[in-house]
């Protein structure tokens, strides 16, 4: 991919395949697969302090005019019956939507119905591409409108102390970044609890925890409901967690 007439022709190549090929799996798995890993999507290269930039460099390849997304096959791959094209689809589109324009509430509408599932494996299916599509500040006001933070609520609680470290991570950011900006309804936050969840759930299962999700903890306390009667459920809760 270092070359840029090379990187063209392989996202336009990966494209036309996911285009011509809608009905055969195998090569959709293969054309999405390809796409994580030139967007760099595994777990440790989404965390890199560069993977921001990274993709910014590397989006313009999978649009139609530098700006706009050749978003049609991803559109289709999350609409397929095959849950592995579903989850690399919907994380590929994600991350290109983060620096590029394309059917955000596309992506968010269908985000929305698998968290509203009451089966973990089906929300699992959307939570590593919402929490990326929330680094775009459009998406958060989009998902938020959907209900978003009652969604998020209602997972942590399914999820409750059998949650992975991964899962709580997405949720907790993706609780932060909906906490962001001056115009953020509270009323939304405290309807559903979402410091009592969150707390709950710490207290249960601190293991679950690791540093960077007790750190977006504390900034989505301090954004949402920082009040003397939160402080102290809190520390009712869980004594040694002290919120930033």
């Amino acid at each position: 991919m270092g070359n840029k007439n090379d990187a063209v022709a392989l996202t336009g190549a990966l494209m036309k395949i996911a285009d011509n090929c809608t009905s055969n799996l195998a090569v959709q798995q293969y054309v999405f697969t390809r796409v994580e890993e030139i967007l760099g999507l595994n777990p440790s290269d989404i965390l890199a302090t560069d993977h921001e930039a990274f993709v910014i460099c590397r989006a313009p390849f999978f649009t139609i005019d530098g700006n706009n997304l050749q978003d049609g096959p991803f559109l289709r791959g999350i609409r397929s019956k095959d849950t592995y094209t579903q989850r690399s689809a919907s994380l590929g589109l994600a991350c290109l939507l983060t620096a590029k324009e394309g059917e955000v509430v596309a992506l968010v509408t269908w985000i929305c119905e698998q968290l509203s599932s009451s089966q973990i494996q089906v929300n699992d299916l959307a939570i590593p591409a919402l929490s990326l599509l929330m680094r775009r500040p459009s998406a958060r006001k989009i998902f938020a409108s959907h209900n978003g933070v009652n969604l998020v609520a209602s997972v942590l609680t399914r999820l409750g102390a059998n949650g992975s470290a991964q899962q709580i991570y997405d949720l907790t950011f993706t609780l932060w970044t909906l906490s962001l900006g001056d115009d953020i309804d509270i009323k939304a936050f405290l309807h559903v609890g979402a410091t009592r969840i969150l707390t709950d759930l710490l207290s249960a299962a601190p293991s679950r925890f690791d540093e960077i999700s007790l750190f977006f903890t504390s900034l989505h306390f301090r954004n949402v409901d920082d009040t003397a009667n939160t402080c102290v459920y809190i520390h009712f809760k869980v004594p040694n967690f002290t919120p930033l």
